[in-house]
Formats: structure tokens, sequence, C-alpha cells
């Protein structure tokens, strides 16, 4: 069995245990579209370099905390990248946060998949609360330790 065949199997197993109400197999793309609760997460899977990266749009912001929110992100991204593989991007066409993950992918079991998308899951919810909240309190920016989570 070759390792997308595999990733495609423990996809199969972790998707009930996490309650996906859809998966889609995008195969010559290497890529799986999974709705989880009120979530889109894509699951690229980078062959080459046997990593999977996982994807998932968090939260469009509003034009007032725009500015705010893209620089806390960004520290949100340095910290998290170095503790836990976290970070954040900013779609530039409509202001959209995406939040990306990308996770080795050697004697992944389904396990470790369901266990790396559940802590995905909690990662986007946590922060869309912290960007609601942030988004209804005007204050100006600040060095944006409030803003990181540490979990």
């Amino acid at each position: 069995m070759n390792r997308f065949s595999q990733i495609h199997s423990l996809l199969m197993e972790a998707g009930p245990l996490l309650d996906a109400h859809e998966i889609v197999e995008y195969k010559e793309a290497k890529t799986w579209s999974i709705l989880l609760q009120d979530f889109l997460v894509i699951l690229e899977f980078d062959e080459e370099n046997n990593v999977i990266h996982l994807s998932s749009v968090i939260e469009e912001a509003q034009a007032e905390s725009l500015k705010k929110l893209q620089l806390n992100m960004l520290r949100y991204s340095s910290a998290q990248q170095r503790k836990r593989g976290f970070r954040v991007g900013c779609v530039e066409k409509d202001g959209a946060f995406v939040l990306i993950q990308s996770i080795n992918a050697t004697g992944f079991s389904s396990n470790n998949l369901y266990s790396e998308l559940s802590k995905f899951l909690d990662e986007i919810i946590a922060l869309r609360i912290n960007i609601s909240e942030q988004s209804k309190n005007p204050s100006p920016i600040n060095d944006g330790q409030d803003f990181l989570i540490h979990l």
C-alpha cells in the first residue's frame, strides 16, 4: 500500500471519531476536504516530504480591526510555529485569516491523525473566540501578548 493510500485509510478511520459531516477526496491533488462542525478543514499530503498540511479559514476580520488583528496574528504565528507548529496566514482578497499546521506523517496511525485533527479544531475554536473578542474591543494595538494562546 502506498503512502497516499495509507493516509486515505487513516482518514477514513479517524473521520467518524471526529464526527465528520463529509470527507471529499481529490486524489490527483492528494488533498481532502473535511467538514467538521462548522469548519472546513483542508488536508494536503506532501508525499515527497512525507508531511500532512492542515488548513482552515478561521475568520474574516472587520475592516476597523484588521490592522490590529494582523499584527497580533503575526505575533501568534511566530510564537506558536516554534512551540506547536501552528501558523496563521491572511488572505489579502477578503482579509480572512487561515490557520495552517504542517505535521510529519512518518509512522502516523489513525490515533495520531485523530489527535492532530482534534488539536487543530481546538485551536481554530480558541482563535475564533479571541478574534471575536478583539473585534468587539477597539483598543489600540498592544504588544500582542494578551492574544497569544498558551495551551
